[in-house]
């Protein structure tokens, strides 16, 4: 899972200043955190898939 301790920290920073970003900052944090879990599962089976593409030759130019 992704790292949120800057976030949290963030969030700390902008209640001491007096401002409360928390529902947005809390959003961006959620979508990192599905983000993670997404690639987390997925990486397997992308990565099988990039292979067998390039070992087709289908890959980018480059």
């Amino acid at each position: 899972m992704s790292d949120d301790r800057g976030h949290k920290s963030l969030l700390e920073l902008c209640g001491a200043a007096g401002w409360n970003p928390r529902a947005t900052r809390q959003a961006s944090l959620q979508e990192e955190q599905e983000m993670a879990a997404w690639i987390d599962a997925s990486v397997g089976n992308v990565t099988r898939e990039r292979v067998a593409h390039e070992a087709h030759g289908l890959g980018s130019a480059g």
